[in-house]
């Protein structure tokens, strides 16, 4: 089963939805989104470590805007947790998937994100176990 859709995929459906951005200053969305683009940018071309500085900047951008009070940091993490396994960190990913599924439980909008990161989550955990 491949359950690792790509991040845009959450972004699109958060954006459907409404519920994206609602709390998050439009500055630091846009200087975050910026970093994730990066580090999507990087990925394509091959660059994990590179990708993997883009994304942690995203994350720490979305938390210092909202603290882990918004969906967006969600997708950092699950993002973060994407180029671990990519990267074969498995046990690293794990940890990223897990923190996501903590800040989507908390959002009320948050379920099918939580489902898919709690998918993520599991196959991570079997990965690190081997």
């Amino acid at each position: 089963m491949n359950c690792r859709a790509p991040l845009w995929a959450l972004v699109v459906l958060a954006l459907a939805s409404g519920c994206a951005s609602a709390r998050m200053p439009e500055a630091d969305r846009v200087r975050a989104d910026s970093y994730e683009q990066r580090a999507e940018a990087a990925r394509r071309q091959g660059d994990l470590e590179r990708a993997l500085m883009f994304a942690a900047r995203a994350l720490v951008v979305r938390i210092a805007a909202c603290g882990t009070e918004c969906p967006e940091v969600g997708y950092s993490f699950v993002q973060l947790g994407d180029l671990r396994w990519e990267n074969r960190q498995y046990a690293w990913a794990a940890q990223n998937y897990r923190r996501a599924v903590e800040v989507f439980q908390a959002d009320v909008h948050g379920a099918p994100w939580a489902e898919t990161a709690r998918a993520r989550l599991a196959l991570a955990e079997r990965a690190a176990q081997r």
